[in-house]
């Protein structure tokens, strides 16, 4: 690629055009500089919040290091004009790598008493003797003087001790960015006025680079509509491209401009990365180099692997003001994507997909991985997957519809995840096809259909039946499985109802984490229905740690699972977490009250359940009637209307709290309810899913808090008290 300390042979030197810029913000008052003749240059903003920081005890040794148009001198200047010590200022050149010239020129600045020492354009010193020189002087300065290194690079002086020894501030382009009031006032002293947010995103867009932000601010003032001006402001602004050109680009080399063109597709690079999309070598190498010696090439990571480019030059990179000859920007980012991919960053494989225009290998990605992120509770990412690829693409693919239902559902947004069905339903070319390229995209969506959609159990049985049949796709077979055993127990067809609910486990544990927690805790109420406690709570429990174990708490449409789990620390007497549990559950419950009524149903008797145990009559009834509303649109969900009538029958226990006598425990008033049973105390522990030992303990506390010695006569105490109906 060529050293890149060659300059290019289309920019040479400093081209005019911005000399007023660079006297006032990064190149006041060169030479030296005496005692009391530095001073503010005026118009300018005051950098106070940085001043603060060099006072009161100002630093043996300060290094600023950015590059052009940060306000380097002029934030030395500033300090100066209040710190009251002699200044002398040095402006290096290329010949002070020349030792024994550079030991001239410096002298002995610090034997005449406390002195300030700026060395300005240091970048230009990159001799090894002479950087020794400066490293040496920067670890002798004499108390109460300080010595100011200025540098378009970084200082490569290896102060290490000094810096152990906290006697040296660090200012960098990131320290010397403006912040939100600092441009608000430039704009505002160019006559420009400009909302918070729109300061905000100048300041965001240009990452406070004063001079782009001046610039702005300036183009802004003579435009007609200043707001707009802002807004379109850019890398390609002509006065921008001059400074970069003028000041950044100049000093390399073609070869090393043309890098940048060529990788600018790219939101961060690597050495390896960059090596393969542009088949050379030596990219690692180059990138440190640039910077080091930039400052704009920017680290990611303190192994300094990743880099980034600031925005500004990004922006001017990806401009039209440069000819990409011998390369295709589409090209270099296919051949992004297929790196990132096969290093797993499937972001950015998706994101350089489309970068390049090959919208046909960004759907692939897209469908081939998006259940990575919407199963482990990340639907955002998968919206900003679909963001990539043109509107028309996504409205018209059925499977990708789907993908975006999924997503719209993760997100809370039912009404979303209804339209993108009917997106997709649109999108069919039929409804069952056997073969044919329609064929994977209409099982996609009968599988969300019966997910999702409202029809009867049967229906719903017969579209998760043809996606389990047809759906070559490992996540949405296990929808489709998990909405067969849903409706196959709503139909009472319970070994029906098992085999999908563990066909649905076997398959979602490697690839769709949420159906593989509802399709447990489905199971956990399929069991309970038949009578195996013990498989209930097991089930119930297994869905538990899939939520915590993968943190899937704030997924929306997996309330089932908490709703099953606060129903089971009812019944074993732990209130406090069962009722932790129905809040948060109820919480997600209702973002997704709209879709699913299978789970809707469930949810309803489930919550029933938990309020008759608890003697919340008028909630019991409420979600009963719930369940009513639902079951008019599935009219063949026997088994749903056979547990409502249960229910409906059931008396409940007395309210939490609501009798004068006795204090029972909230787990010794569940064993009381079980007292007046045939049960013995092993069946009453089986029931509720305690030990023996436990239930005995809690039958002794009833017995000595109401004064009695038998089970009959507890029975009868407690009714008298009001504990037992």
């Amino acid at each position: 690629m060529g050293d890149i300390a060659s300059p290019s042979p289309r920019v040479a030197g400093r081209a005019g055009g911005h000399a007023d810029y660079d006297r006032g913000v990064d190149g006041a008052n060169r030479g030296q500089v005496e005692k009391g003749v530095a001073s503010r240059t005026p118009n300018l903003v005051l950098r106070s919040r940085l001043l603060a920081a060099l006072q009161p005890s100002p630093p043996a040794v300060l290094t600023v290091a950015a590059p052009a148009g940060y306000g380097k001198t002029t934030l030395v200047d500033q300090w100066l004009a209040d710190d009251g010590r002699r200044a002398v200022r040095l402006t290096l050149d290329p010949l002070d790598n020349d030792v024994e010239r550079l030991v001239e020129r410096l002298g002995s600045p610090f034997d005449d008493g406390p002195c300030v020492l700026v060395l300005d354009d240091a970048h230009h010193v990159a001799a090894p003797l002479a950087l020794e020189v400066i490293r040496v002087l920067a670890t002798r300065v004499s108390v109460g003087c300080t010595l100011v290194v200025v540098s378009r690079a970084h200082p490569d002086l290896a102060l290490g001790l000094v810096r152990a020894q906290r006697l040296i501030v660090e200012l960098d382009s990131t320290s010397l960015a403006f912040d939100h009031g600092e441009a608000a006032a430039v704009c505002q002293a160019a006559g420009v006025s400009l909302s918070g947010s729109q300061i905000a995103d100048l300041v965001e867009r240009t990452e406070g680079w004063p001079a782009a932000i001046q610039m702005a601010a300036q183009v802004a003032a003579q435009s007609a509509d200043p707001s707009q001006a802002i807004l379109e402001f850019a890398g390609d602004d002509r006065h921008l491209v001059e400074l970069l050109d003028n000041e950044v680009l100049a000093g390399l080399s073609s070869a090393v401009v043309e890098f940048l063109v060529a990788v600018a597709p790219m939101q961060r690079v690597s050495g390896p990365l960059c090596d393969v999309v542009l088949q050379r070598t030596g990219s690692a190498a180059l990138l440190e180099r640039l910077a080091q010696e930039t400052l704009l090439v920017l680290p990611l990571d303190r192994r300094r692997v990743w880099y980034r480019f600031h925005q500004v030059l990004l922006a001017f990179l990806r401009s039209d003001q440069h000819d990409r000859v011998g390369f295709s920007s589409d090209v270099i980012a296919g051949r992004a994507s297929s790196w990132f991919e096969e290093h797993g960053d499937i972001d950015s494989a998706i994101e350089m997909a489309a970068v390049g225009n090959d919208v046909t290998r960004a759907t692939d990605l897209v469908l081939q991985h998006f259940s990575a992120r919407s199963s482990i509770g990340n639907p955002g990412a998968v919206e900003q997957w679909l963001s990539r690829l043109t509107s028309e693409r996504v409205v018209t693919n059925p499977s990708l519809q789907a993908v975006a239902a999924l997503a719209r559902m993760g997100l809370g947004d039912p009404d979303g995840t209804l339209r993108c069905l009917h997106r997709a339903e649109f999108g069919l070319a039929e409804r069952y096809p056997t073969s044919g390229p329609h064929e994977q995209p209409a099982a996609v969506v009968a599988a969300l259909r019966a997910l999702v959609g409202w029809g009867t159990a049967e229906a719903m049985r017969a579209d998760s039946r043809y996606a389990r049949q047809h759906a070559k796709s490992p996540v949405w077979y296990a929808v489709a499985s998990i909405s067969d055993g849903a409706s196959s127990f709503m139909l009472g067809e319970t070994a029906a109802a098992l085999e999908a609910f563990h066909a649905c486990i076997a398959i979602a544990e490697k690839c769709n984490y949420t159906s593989w927690a509802m399709s447990l805790a489905h199971l956990a109420l399929l069991h309970e229905r038949a009578g195996d406690r013990d498989a209930a709570l097991a089930s119930a429990l297994a869905a538990r740690r899939v939520v915590t174990d993968l943190d899937l708490h704030r997924v929306p449409h997996i309330y089932l699972v908490h709703l099953v789990g606060a129903q089971f620390d009812a019944l074993a007497g732990h209130d406090e977490q069962a009722a932790s549990g129905r809040t948060h559950g109820l919480a997600l419950f209702d973002q997704c009250r709209t879709i699913g009524p299978w789970a809707q149903l469930q949810a309803s008797v489930v919550l029933a359940n938990i309020a008759c145990m608890w003697g919340e009559e008028d909630a019991k009834k409420a979600w009963l009637d719930l369940a009513d509303t639902v079951l008019q649109s599935v009219p063949d969900a026997l088994v749903v209307k056979d547990q409502v009538a249960e229910l409906r029958s059931r008396k409940p226990a007395p309210p939490r709290g609501a009798h004068d006598g006795p204090t029972l425990s909230v787990a010794e008033r569940r064993v009381l309810l079980y007292l007046p049973t045939h049960l013995s105390l092993a069946e009453i522990a089986d029931t509720l899913y305690l030990s023996r030992h436990t239930v005995k303990s809690h039958v002794v506390a009833i017995y000595r808090k109401l004064n009695v010695v038998s089970r009959s006569e507890a029975v009868q105490t407690a009714r008298t008290a009001g504990l037992l109906s």
